[in-house]
């Protein structure tokens, strides 16, 4: 049995005693059972009122669970009287100046005899397996080994959903309860996507609209092995697009997509650009002047726990330009521009 055994509430049936009954009738007083239905306030009330009508009439009310586990003390520990108005003579002649320092004795008597019970053993080496996402999204089953702790997480992209594990081993605590550490780490990669205008900044006459953008290539599913820490390269699975944001480039200006995404690591991924020249006269009417697009393939492969800022350059008169580059810092909460770009790194968490 175990310890938080005698806390479990039981619901009467037949065969089972009436224990209140039973231990009033032990130790000879007056009862009135509590039922479930009361709340905390009532039962507080209750107290005080009779606490108020004992001080006058000489008597302490006691508030207890009256089940087998009190039935069966106060039969063991009555055992050594004669009768058991001698036991009961002795506990009330008891004087207890500080309730909380019997609290506390009870409680460490407690704490011993579980330290040295083998099915107590609350000290030696534990592993603890933790998983964290926002809002379970993607996550589309857990496998759990002997123990009852995570094995592998079976997980879908959507692209915007962070997925984050860490596995902790506690060996021979010397103190109980002290505090575990946990730290926590990304499972995905970040990417994140700037389009830029290298136009001359002399040519405010020419503008760039992206009419398609998307990333290729990327894994749709995969499992995480937990306790390897790593992801299963046999279980990667598809060839997800995700579609990027549709912007105006203005000239000379670095425009940056308003979202990133949270992808599988493993991947190969590509990119994919088409953008529309426009020009004007007077600034207000713009005309197609022109289209560019261009793939790009196997521009990285994607790292688990990393982020990179994909750039793509646009120009008036020449090709289309990508680079990818890593971004430092992921999951530090930095807001700060680490990268050079003239714009704040937002960390996903």
């Amino acid at each position: 049995m175990g310890i938080f055994d005698i806390f479990k509430s039981k619901t009467k049936n037949e065969n089972e005693k009436d224990y209140a009954r039973e231990i009033a009738n032990i130790i000879g007083c007056d009862y009135a059972e509590i039922s479930g239905d009361y709340k905390k306030e009532l039962i507080f009330n209750l107290y005080v009122s009779e606490l108020k009508k004992g001080q006058e009439e000489g008597y302490t009310p006691v508030i207890t669970a009256a089940g087998s586990t009190l039935h069966e003390i106060i039969e063991l520990n009555s055992e050594e009287y004669t009768a058991f108005e001698d036991y009961r003579t002795v506990i009330l002649n008891n004087s207890f100046d500080n309730g909380i320092d019997v609290l506390n004795e009870r409680f460490r008597e407690l704490e011993q005899n579980m330290a040295e019970a083998e099915d107590y053993d609350i000290y030696g080496e534990y592993t603890g397996k933790t998983v964290v996402d926002g809002s379970i999204t993607g996550v589309t089953a857990i496998t759990p080994d002997a123990a009852g702790l995570p094995a592998s997480i079976s997980y879908t992209s959507d692209g915007a959903t962070d997925l984050l594990c860490d596995v902790v081993t506690v060996e021979d605590a010397a103190a109980p309860y002290q505090l575990v550490a946990f730290n926590y780490t990304h499972l995905l990669s970040k990417v994140k996507f700037s389009v830029k205008n290298t136009t001359a900044s002399d040519a405010d006459n020419y503008r760039f609209v992206l009419t398609a953008a998307k990333l290729t290539n990327a894994y749709e599913s995969g499992v995480y092995d937990v306790t390897a820490e790593a992801w299963d390269v046999d279980e990667m699975a598809g060839a997800k697009e995700f579609g990027l944001d549709l912007l105006t480039i203005n000239s000379a200006a670095t425009q940056y997509h308003n979202t990133e995404l949270l992808l599988l690591p493993g991947a190969s991924v590509g990119v994919y650009v088409k953008a529309e020249i426009q020009a004007t006269d007077d600034g207000t009417t713009w005309k197609k002047v022109s289209e560019v697009e261009k793939t790009f393939s196997g521009v990285v492969t994607l790292a688990q726990a990393t982020a990179y800022n994909f750039v793509v350059e646009l120009g008036v008169g020449t090709e289309i330009q990508f680079t990818a580059a890593e971004m430092p810092d992921w999951g530090n909460g930095n807001t700060t521009d680490t990268d050079g770009d003239s714009v704040n790194d937002a960390i996903v968490k």
